[in-house]
């Protein structure tokens, strides 16, 4: 009938409307995660669900249950960019983003204290020049920055291992500058697989309703 007709046509425009709401939620949260943003998401998705089973009941859909099960999907997709930014960080006190941090407040304290000879000067600016490419790969995460990033850290090592002496600081920078890089490369691959799973989210039914 027209009145069924008309009836699917709503629910498909809302399962788009929902889906389109579930895509900008997860954009959102996979730069900027929070708690609002998980919230926004699971809504969107429990209105895509809806409208989901308004359309499998008309006599027009096919594949009601294969819609049911990729509205689904969506959820356990979603858990899992969860789960990777989660080991990100939600904020710079948590998670590889609090290692880092708190990696490089350790190590520019040792390096503090090497920063009274020619060598250790030389030390201090390479490890500014490491911390910028740090923040570049943070605003921008090309690989680029992550590949300038790695060989500014041999330079600091460098560096570090110039300076003359036994001194504690100098062994203790030398271990800090070890975390800091491990931290940063730790970080940038949490990035490349949260944003792999952030494709994952609604992949199939999108292609089908988004248009």
């Amino acid at each position: 009938s027209s009145e069924e007709a008309m009836s699917v046509a709503t629910a498909t425009q809302g399962l788009k409307d929902a889906l389109l709401e579930v895509r900008i939620a997860a954009t959102v949260f996979a730069s900027k995660p929070s708690d609002e943003q998980i919230q926004a998401l699971e809504a969107a998705r429990g209105r895509a669900a809806t409208h989901a089973q308004e359309i499998a009941k008309s006599r027009w859909s096919k594949d009601a249950a294969s819609l049911a099960e990729q509205i689904e999907g969506i959820g356990t997709a979603f858990a899992t960019l969860k789960a990777a930014q989660e080991q990100i960080g939600f904020v710079d006190t948590a998670g590889l983003r609090g290692k880092l941090r708190m990696a490089i407040i350790q190590l520019n304290g040792a390096m503090g204290m090497l920063s009274f000879t020619e060598p250790g000067r030389l030390a201090n600016a390479a490890l500014q020049v490491l911390q910028n490419h740090e923040k570049d790969f943070r605003l921008d995460p090309d690989p680029k920055y992550l590949a300038r990033f790695e060989v500014a850290a041999d330079l600091v090592r460098k560096q570090i291992d110039d300076i003359g002496g036994e001194e504690p600081a100098k062994k203790i920078a030398m271990e800090f500058i070890g975390v800091y890089s491990d931290s940063m490369v730790k970080y940038a691959a949490a990035l490349v697989e949260a944003k792999a799973h952030l494709a994952d989210i609604g992949a199939p039914v999108w292609r089908g309703y988004a248009h």
